[in-house]
């Protein structure tokens, strides 16, 4: 079975293999993921941008106090 992974930046995927034009518009639209380290990958980054994102509301709070 095919592994199915999350888009990348030019045309490759979240994992770092190269796609096919076709295949990388196929994860553009969306299918559910079976590359195990490309799950790991994108929960690293939402986790990281959540971080961030609550980081910058407590400064602006601070800053504001």
């Amino acid at each position: 079975m095919k592994r199915r992974h999350h888009p990348g930046i030019n045309q490759k995927t979240l994992c770092g293999h190269e796609a096919t034009k076709q295949e990388y518009l196929q994860m553009v639209k969306g299918h559910i993921v079976t590359c195990i380290t490309c799950e790991r990958l994108f929960k690293t980054e939402e986790k990281k941008e959540t971080m961030i994102v609550e980081e910058s509301h407590n400064h602006v709070s601070q800053q504001h106090a």
